[in-house]
């Protein structure tokens, strides 16, 4: 198990999705978890700014790349994690190098209102992010439960 499905309770899943450019797909997934009241107004703006300081662009084996979008946990009302797959990968800065890009096909974005809470989650991301066979099952699912049923 790599994830717990609570955080996923408010279903903010959405897959095989066609978006032009990573501020689009970041709005999308922002604007249905303040929706469901999971962040609050302040979430989009925050993490935009903070993905232009601070990319979250990861090149993965298999020729996969994913992006892990957070903010500070003032913008966070409940506790979840939200996901995009997409089409057509759009480029994100890669994590630690922001002069290299990174063609993302998966976005995981995280709600979570305690530091130890966000640094225990990338850990555990991070090692689902090693398991390529998962990560490509991830990227081809169709459906919340397929999803579901993969990372939990």
């Amino acid at each position: 198990m790599y994830i717990d499905k609570k955080l996923f309770s408010e279903q903010v899943i959405l897959q095989q999705q066609e978006i032009e450019n990573k501020q689009a797909a970041l709005t999308i997934l922002a604007n249905e978890l303040q929706r469901k009241n999971v962040v609050n107004a302040e979430f989009l703006p925050a993490i935009l700014k903070r993905e232009e300081k601070y990319p979250t662009g990861l090149a993965l084996e298999g020729g996969l790349g994913v992006a892990i979008p957070h903010t500070d946990p003032d913008k966070v009302e409940k506790e979840q994690l939200g996901f995009i797959s997409l089409k057509e990968p759009v480029k994100f800065r890669q994590m630690g190098d922001i002069d290299s890009y990174v063609n993302v096909s998966m976005i995981f974005i995280l709600c979570l209102k305690s530091p130890d809470k966000q640094l225990n989650m990338l850990k555990s991301l991070m090692t689902m992010f090693t398991d390529t066979v998962t990560m490509k099952k991830i990227q081809n699912s169709t459906t919340r439960a397929e999803f579901l049923a993969i990372v939990n």
